[in-house]
């Protein structure tokens, strides 16, 4: 049957052609893989599906991954009483070059490039199933929004909860040889200004301009700091500011 909508990501592709996504609750048994967990654990699994005129031609779910659930960091209580959402899908991007999926799931650390004929993964980007054997310096925490740019590089909004400061990355990759050949931290947010701990979003808008959305966080400042900020080269050529201190932005997105 019809599975429920979930917000984070909607991509229209063409017309009555789209991918959507769905957090599935489900019962199972994890005790095999770690002694501490449920044989009857109640998890949140996220589906991906790609639509076509009302034809179901690609489907992608957690739950037929299942080294996502050891790779979980955060949401992976795996008791019998505790719904997990051991994934937390938030992101989805076509890669221009391939036309395969990229997917950013928050509490593994982690993107997936999935095959969009077969859903198979074809590379794990950070987290503890790394294939492309990121440095410190390198790995992102709880990210939010991947987008493939046009020459294949990401743009990854890390929110770098736990680990660091909330940042901007861009990555280039050796696909093949699972290597990183270009790195570089667009931008990073001011330590004197709350970190964001959950939303947010960079997009590239043209060359060297970036639309960051900073997304939310969870202290109340004194005064508002920036909610959006267009980069240029890196550097803030003007920045959107709410007047409440804790009104948040999700995401910002460049009307073209």
């Amino acid at each position: 049957g019809a599975l429920p909508s979930e917000g984070h990501d909607f991509l229209v592709l063409d017309h009555d052609h789209y991918v959507a996504m769905s957090y599935v609750q489900r019962t199972v048994d994890l005790h095999q893989a770690d002694a501490r967990w449920s044989t009857a654990a109640p998890v949140m699994a996220a589906v991906v599906q790609e639509i076509d005129h009302g034809s179901v031609v690609l489907e992608w779910d957690s739950a037929d991954a299942p080294t996502l659930y050891t790779d979980s960091v955060d949401g992976n209580a795996f008791t019998s009483n505790v719904v997990s959402d051991y994934v937390h899908l938030n992101s989805i991007d076509v890669d221009p070059r391939d036309q395969n999926l990229v997917l950013s799931l928050r509490h593994t650390d982690s993107i997936l490039k999935i095959d969009r004929h077969t859903g198979k993964t074809i590379w794990t980007l950070g987290g503890r199933s790394d294939e492309f054997d990121l440095t410190a310096a390198q790995r992102f925490s709880h990210q939010h929004h991947v987008r493939v740019q046009a020459d294949g590089s990401l743009l990854v909004f890390d929110n770098g909860n736990n680990a660091h400061a909330t940042r901007v990355l861009s990555f280039v990759l050796d696909e093949e040889g699972h290597e990183v050949e270009d790195f570089h931290v667009v931008a990073a947010k001011p330590a004197d200004d709350p970190q964001t701990l959950f939303m947010g979003s960079a997009v590239q808008v043209s060359g060297d301009r970036t639309l960051v959305g900073w997304g939310g966080w969870s202290t109340i400042p004194a005064s508002s700091p920036p909610s959006v900020t267009e980069l240029i080269a890196g550097t803030p050529s003007w920045s959107l500011t709410f007047d409440a201190p804790n009104v948040f932005s999700y995401r910002a997105l460049p009307v073209l």
